[in-house]
């Protein structure tokens, strides 16, 4: 009985620690659109920059390193009840496209940041938002440039193996 509980407290955290994408290797892809972009290196447990090309490659494709922290590194931590709270507007002096989860939309919506009342439901890009308050069932997403257009499509995993 206690090997039974040992075992589904180990595909617990196996099933919620992995992300098959972060093994991934570095892959710049093809084209001619260069954009300096982020992949998680399992080797040494860090995100690192490399050339993309534009096209193709895989899903260890991040635009900003915060995002490949949060979707590999498993110490980064956020206090996913930040997702909940209300989008706070106060004018200031400055004006940035900044994005909050709108909890009714089920969504991160666009708003003018303007420099002031941080609440942690204040995020400066669209995947970082996305990464931080996705369902929890969504936490596994392609960041490519198209998909955060109109939608984000996400791949959830089905069955996850435990590399420990």
């Amino acid at each position: 009985m206690l090997g039974i509980i040992l075992l589904i407290l180990i595909f617990q955290k196996c099933s919620l620690s992995y992300n098959k994408i972060c093994f991934y290797r570095e892959d710049e892809g093809y084209g001619k659109y260069p954009l300096e972009k982020y992949y998680y290196n399992a080797t040494i447990g860090e995100c690192m920059t490399f050339i993309y090309l534009g096209y193709g490659g895989n899903d260890n494709n991040f635009f900003t390193k915060e995002t490949c922290l949060l979707t590999c590194n498993s110490s980064g931590t956020f206090d996913r009840r930040n997702c909940h709270k209300p989008y706070l507007r106060k004018e200031c002096y400055d004006n940035h496209n900044h994005y909050y989860y709108d909890t009714q939309l089920r969504k991160c919506v666009a708003f003018g940041w303007t420099g002031c009342n941080k609440n942690g439901n204040d995020f400066r890009s669209y995947e970082e938002c996305i990464a931080k308050c996705g369902s929890v069932e969504a936490r596994y997403f392609s960041n490519k440039r198209e998909f955060f257009q109109d939608k984000v499509y996400f791949s959830a995993c089905i069955l996850c193996i435990c590399l420990i």
